[in-house]
């Protein structure tokens, strides 16, 4: 049985009636969707709209990550990005290093 004192109802049967749970935040029954954060959060969140583009992007890659939803790996600096282009563009071409020159960098690097 849910626990729950319903806020609204959202379909036939009440399936989909949502419900505020013990912690202050909204659910879907059925599906247990949170629909609002906790004030911590929303404090947190609301302190980070006022902050440059880049560092919201920092704070949203953490949460991300510590949600187990981060799908992107690392941001590139500029500098990166022209190297990565510059890559596919000799690939493209068919430019590759020789196998001798593979070796020759796992050398330097210890590998």
């Amino acid at each position: 049985k849910q626990k729950g004192r319903p806020i609204g109802e959202k379909g036939a049967g009440g399936t989909d009636r949502e419900t505020k749970n013990g912690n202050g935040l909204r659910t879907q029954l059925g599906e247990h969707i949170i629909r609002a954060m906790t004030k911590l959060l929303e404090k947190a969140v609301e302190a980070a709209r006022t902050l440059p583009p880049a560092m919201q992007d920092d704070i949203a890659r953490i949460m991300l990550e510590l949600s187990g939803r981060s799908e992107e790996v690392a941001a590139l600096s500029l500098h990166d990005e022209a190297a990565v282009l510059r890559s596919r563009e000799a690939a493209s071409r068919g430019e590759f290093a020789t196998e001798a020159e593979i070796q020759k960098l796992w050398a330097k690097h210890g590998l």
